[in-house]
C-alpha cells in the first residue's frame, strides 16, 4: 500500500512540475512580447510618433518561439507517456495484489495440512518464484533481497538497453512486492 501511495505522490509531483513549466513558459513568452512592445513604443515616442497597436513580431522570433513551444510540447508528451506507463504499472500491481489475496482467501478455506498447498495453485506465485530462482522453502528475507538486487542490476532500463527491459523490470518490481507479501504471510503463520 505504501508503494501505491509513493507512486501517486510521484505522479502528483510530476503533474505539478508539468503545470509549473507550462505556466512559466507562457508567462516568459508574454513578458518577452510585452518587452518588445514597450521597446518599440519608446522608440516611437522619441520620434514623436505614437501608435495604439502592438507591433508585429519578426518571423525569426516567431520561428524561435514555435521551436521552443514544439520542444516543450514534445517533452510534455514524453512525460505524459511515462505517467501513463506508471499508471498502467500501478494498475497491474493492484490487480496482482487483489488476485493474490483472492487466491490466498480461497486457499485458506480449502487448505490441507501442508502449508505450501495454497501456493501451488497460484500461477503468478510460481512465476515469481521462477524469476527470483526461489522456492517456498527457500523464501527468506535475505534470499529475496539478494535475488532482487541481482535482477535489478541485470534488468534496470538504465543498464539494459533491450526493448523489453522496462517491461521486465516492472514485472520484477511487481513480483518482488508479491513475494514480500507472501513472506509476511509466511512469517505470520
Amino acid at each position: 500500500m505504501a508503494i501505491v501511495i509513493i507512486y501517486m505522490f510521484i505522479i502528483l509531483l510530476l503533474a505539478a512540475i508539468v503545470l509549473f513549466l507550462g505556466i512559466w513558459v507562457k508567462s516568459h513568452a508574454d513578458a518577452q512580447k510585452e518587452a518588445k512592445y514597450f521597446e518599440q513604443q519608446s522608440r516611437c515616442k522619441h520620434k514623436h510618433f505614437h501608435t495604439a497597436t502592438k507591433p508585429k513580431s519578426n518571423n525569426s522570433d516567431e520561428s524561435t518561439e514555435d521551436t521552443n513551444n514544439k520542444s516543450l510540447y514534445e517533452g510534455l508528451e514524453e512525460l505524459l507517456k511515462s505517467l501513463e506507463e506508471l499508471r498502467a504499472a500501478l494498475e497491474e500491481m493492484q490487480r496482482i495484489r487483489q488476485e493474490y489475496y483472492r487466491n490466498r482467501c480461497n486457499g485458506n478455506s480449502n487448505r490441507s495440512s501442508s502449508s505450501n498447498s495454497g501456493n501451488q495453485g497460484n500461477i503468478r506465485s510460481k512465476e515469481a518464484y521462477e524469476i527470483f530462482k526461489l522456492t517456498p522453502a527457500t523464501l527468506t528475507e535475505a534470499n529475496l533481497k539478494k535475488s532482487y538486487r541481482e535482477l535489478v542490476k541485470q534488468y534496470h532500463p538504465d543498464r539494459n538497453k533491450a526493448p523489453n527491459a522496462t517491461e521486465r523490470f516492472q514485472k520484477i518490481q511487481l513480483y518482488h512486492a508479491l513475494l514480500q507479501e507472501e513472506l509476511k504471510a509466511k512469517n505470520f503463520r
